[in-house]
């Protein structure tokens, strides 16, 4: 797990809008006969989407969201797409999870940027309480704040300002 950053925020910045049209152009997805000039805001999973939202559905086991989605698109698999509601127009794709990391590097394309904090120290070298339970492999930067009886698993990065 890595947190970065959370005095400024903890999520990137959305380059977004774009036109629906031109996201699937850009991927080189063909089959947008149904598709308008709609504008689509942001990338959200089925339940938070809202209209002009895009989302994603890939595993059946999600049908009860997806029949509920407020989005405006879904990319999904033409065998998932009768569950989505006729107000979410469905963009059928042969690797849904492959299509959305390409469409999130679109909205937030800083978000693939990993500029690690070389502040980070180990935990054990750090003046924490002992009340903090932890894991192994656990780095922590400068001017982090941890409650009390917070409990850090294995492998995890808290960058400086936390």
């Amino acid at each position: 797990m890595i947190l970065t950053n959370c005095e400024t925020s903890f999520f990137f910045k959305n380059y977004g809008p774009f036109k629906i049209k031109d996201l699937l152009n850009d991927l080189k997805i063909n089959d947008i006969e149904n598709i308008s000039n709609d504008i689509v805001y942001d990338i959200k999973d089925l339940q938070t989407a809202e209209k002009k939202h895009l989302t994603f559905f890939h595993s059946k086991k999600y049908h009860s969201q997806s029949s509920k989605t407020k989005a405006s698109y879904c990319i999904t698999l033409q065998n998932l797409a009768h569950y989505l509601p006729k107000e979410c127009k469905p963009i059928c794709v042969d690797n849904v999870l492959l299509t959305m990391s390409k469409i999130t590097s679109k909205f937030y394309p800083d978000a693939t940027n990993d500029d690690f904090d070389n502040s980070v120290k180990k935990i054990e070298e750090l003046n924490f309480d002992n009340k903090i339970k932890h894991g192994h492999n656990v780095l922590v930067g400068e001017n982090v704040k941890i409650g009390k009886n917070c409990s850090i698993g294995h492998n995890t990065i808290i960058e400086k300002k936390c």
